[in-house]
């Protein structure tokens, strides 16, 4: 009975040919996004090994680092440039100007960025070494900017940069092996990790100048037009930046050690599963993006054969998370077992989260909502701040867990809100 009702539900899909690519790029991202968690794993042990925990803490600041300020240059343009390229579908022209344009912005913002990082690093860093070894973390940060996955996106050709990203994985890891034997220095270790992004960045752009645009003077337009499509954006991914790194701070304030490192070691298991559905996110929004381009009702219907799916599998996987703490008990150290309230509320965050994702991302931003989507999420990491605070205070670790709960259930009920009224008053026009 399951097999014929899933033969039913793919030979269904099937006959969308943009929806069977929209599969293909779910599954060469998902295999790409485990290759990157799965390297770092097996080189993890080796490298704390080689450079020690003072050295390698240090790394730790500066990926975190990295990490921030790659938020900053990718702007909004992982929704906008994707969206504008899906939307420009065969006119080349068009792809052309909007891939130029985003590389102009990045490159601008690179440059303007490097300018402030280096003033302030020279300002607070007194030791010579590690500011050489923030200042070469730049390099992490250019190299992933530079790297045109928003453009495959936007074409719904992933193939390409997934691949490009697994070799860039496995020569970092190659990289790291060989050379920090040799030096164990955190300098190697970012280097190892730069170089590889550099040449796979430059030959996906080499693919892409070759392949799929023209090489054309960009209108001003153009260029003023991305820039401030993608400003609403960048207040919420700036907004989750910042929340995503604030749990763990307010708690340490409020916990001992034992709370913070059971909340931690929680926290990092569930919040990894939930990337699982980054590359989802990614593979569907152009699809969607699309199909409202054509009519509202066309991209409600994308919407709904795109996002059920990936709310059924969240569903799944949150039940799956909490099943597994439970039948794995008796092996789980008793103070992380003490925590199972922090399970069920961030396993209900996971399943919130997706859905979220596809009332925001697919819907709203697709709709070209997404100065409202911006807002919605700046007020929701607003109020969640104070939440985790008062929560923290109260029941560490747990109140932490439910404060983030409720800030994602707020960021829930604002966007449903929005389409409801978005659907009433279509309805009434009608």
């Amino acid at each position: 009975m399951i097999r014929d009702f899933m033969l039913r539900f793919f030979s269904n899909k099937v006959k969308d040919h943009d929806f069977l690519k929209v599969f293909t790029n779910a599954s060469y991202l998902t295999i790409s996004q485990g290759v990157s968690y799965l390297i770092p794993l097996i080189t993890l042990s080796y490298v704390i090994s080689l450079l020690g925990l003072e050295k390698f803490g240090r790394y730790s600041v500066i990926l975190i680092t990295a990490t921030l300020l790659q938020v900053v240059t990718d702007y909004g343009f992982m929704f906008i440039s994707p969206k504008e390229i899906s939307i420009a579908g065969d006119n080349k022209q068009r792809v052309s100007e909007v891939y130029i344009s985003t590389t102009i912005l990045k490159s601008l913002f690179l440059l303007l960025i490097f300018v402030f990082y280096t003033i302030v690093c020279y300002l607070i860093i007194d030791e010579y070494d590690l500011l050489i070894n923030f200042l070469l973390g730049y390099l992490i940060v250019i190299s992933q900017s530079l790297y045109p996955t928003w453009f495959f996106q936007g074409i719904q050709k992933m193939k390409i940069i997934a691949g490009l990203s697994i070799i860039a994985k496995i020569i970092n890891c190659l990289l790291v092996i060989f050379f920090l034997k040799i030096s164990a220095e955190i300098n190697i270790l970012i280097l190892s990790q730069a170089f590889p992004m550099f040449v796979v960045s430059f030959y996906a752009n080499l693919i892409i100048i070759k392949k799929y645009i023209y090489l054309v003077k960009p209108s001003w337009t153009s260029i003023r037009t991305l820039f401030l499509e993608g400003s609403g954006l960048f207040l919420a991914n700036i907004s989750s930046a910042i929340l995503t790194n604030s749990t763990i701070p307010i708690l340490s304030i409020y916990a001992t050690p034992t709370q913070l490192g059971a909340y931690a070691a929680i926290e990092r298991i569930i919040k990894s599963i939930y990337t699982i559905f980054f590359p989802i996110s990614q593979a569907i929004y152009p699809y969607n993006c699309k199909r409202f381009s054509y009519s509202l009702s066309d991209g409600i219907t994308a919407v709904k054969k795109t996002g059920i799916p990936m709310v059924v599998f969240a569903l799944i996987t949150s039940v799956s998370i909490v099943i597994t703490f439970y039948v794995m008990r008796n092996y789980i150290d008793i103070y992380i077992y003490q925590y199972v309230l922090v399970v069920i509320f961030l396993s209900l965050w996971l399943i919130v989260g997706v859905i979220n994702n596809v009332l925001g991302i697919q819907f709203l931003c697709a709709y070209n909502c997404k100065d409202f989507y911006s807002k919605a999420f700046f007020v929701s990491s607003s109020l969640t701040i104070p939440f985790m605070f008062w929560f923290s205070s109260w029941i560490p670790a747990i109140g932490t867990s439910f404060a983030v709960l409720m800030g994602e259930s707020l960021l829930g009920v604002i966007l449903f809100i929005k389409i409801y009224n978005i659907n009433k008053r279509v309805k009434l026009s009608d």
